[in-house]
């Protein structure tokens, strides 16, 4: 027998959005990725930590630097939270953000980002199918085949001052709507 049982939650997706003066090239967007997993997506990031000490929303996704590509890209910061929690919940996550730009990141924080980007950057060749997609994206994008190669090599030499400098430039909290 179907039962017909009602979902008792009031649950909301907040949408935090800024746009940002840069473009796929841009060399920066290797650090703005760096950053989004520093920040945003990684199960170590500073909101998924906000999300563990508060328990006051459900997920968190989103990104900085997010859809790169001729003329410009987003950041996004989108949080499930139940509705009296929205508040509370936006002042919080900007406030972890703003934390980023004036106190910065840390090496354990550099290093784990550089991991698993440069392990993103590996998925992108793993089988013939990415390796298509990729090389389509880059002519498509004018971007040049060492496009990866030049963004591994930016990884790789990026310090906590190019992410925190990075970091002051894009990101102001005020403008995240």
């Amino acid at each position: 027998e179907d039962k017909d049982i009602p979902m008792l939650r009031d649950q909301v997706v907040l949408s935090l959005v800024q746009g940002c003066k840069s473009n796929i090239y841009n060399l920066d967007s290797v650090a703005l990725k760096m950053l989004n997993i520093i920040v945003i997506c990684s199960l170590g990031a500073r909101i998924f930590h906000v999300r563990e000490i508060t328990g006051l929303f459900y997920s968190a996704s989103g990104g900085f630097g997010l859809g790169p590509n001729k003329e410009h890209i987003i950041s996004v910061i989108t949080p499930m939270l139940n509705c009296e929690n929205a508040e509370k919940g936006e002042r919080l996550i900007l406030a972890e953000v703003q934390k980023v730009i004036d106190e910065g990141i840390t090496e354990q924080e550099l290093g784990d980002a550089r991991q698993l980007y440069l392990n993103n950057i590996l998925s992108f060749f793993s089988n013939r199918f990415n390796i298509a997609s990729n090389f389509a994206y880059m002519h498509d994008m004018d971007l040049g085949f060492d496009y990866y190669s030049k963004s591994w090599e930016e990884a790789i030499n990026m310090t906590v001052e190019d992410l925190n400098d990075v970091a002051k430039k894009y990101y102001d909290t005020s403008n995240f709507n």
